[in-house]
């Protein structure tokens, strides 16, 4: 442009330069984006971080401290009839609505089975509480699952201590072996 403008031929020679010199600085100064075809299976490493809210399980139902064993059983039967039941029933007070613990077909069992002569059907839910471990819904699922004791569920709570979900171990692992292995990608 510079040329068409003055029609001077002396200013061929340091456009010329100029023009190389930017074009230059340019393509040395911008860092290319890197897409996953660049990167192959090392494009999947990120650097996210799972927490037990992305792995836990919303769809428990939820009693209260007043409810029987045969409500429990109903509640838990309920669930059964899916493909992949939730582990559990959250008990809550009836007043409060804080969490008390949780019941599993396998607490409710044993309650019913124990001192069977005395046991009915009618008896207070409060004789089948299972007394979960418990985790924030933000800490780090790694740090949980290499601390848990190898129970079959935890119960996830807020930060006011309220059930969110329950974290299934199986799932946690899981979920903890794919971040390793983002990890590993990473150190490539």
């Amino acid at each position: 442009l510079l040329f068409e403008l003055t029609h001077d031929y002396r200013i061929i020679v340091p456009l010329i330069a100029t023009v190389s010199v930017s074009s230059w600085l340019v393509n040395n100064s911008e860092s290319k984006a890197i897409t996953p075809e660049d990167m192959g299976v090392a494009a999947l490493a990120t650097t996210l971080v799972a927490r037990p809210r992305d792995v836990m399980r919303e769809d428990i139902a939820t009693l209260d401290d007043s409810a029987t064993l045969e409500d429990a059983a109903e509640a838990l039967l309920a669930m059964a009839d899916t493909a992949n039941p939730p582990p559990c029933v959250f008990v809550c007070a009836k007043s409060t609505g804080t969490f008390i613990g949780a019941v599993s077909a396998l607490s409710v069992t044993n309650a019913l089975k124990s001192q069977a002569s005395m046991m009915r059907i009618e008896t207070s839910i409060m004789t089948a509480i299972d007394k979960p471990d418990f985790v924030d819904a933000d800490a780090r699922l790694q740090d949980f699952v290499n601390a848990s004791r190898n129970r079959a569920f935890a119960v996830v709570l807020d930060s006011s201590k309220r059930p969110l979900g329950a974290l299934e171990m199986t799932a946690a692992i899981k979920q903890s072996e794919r971040e390793r292995l983002r990890a590993a990608l990473r150190s490539l």
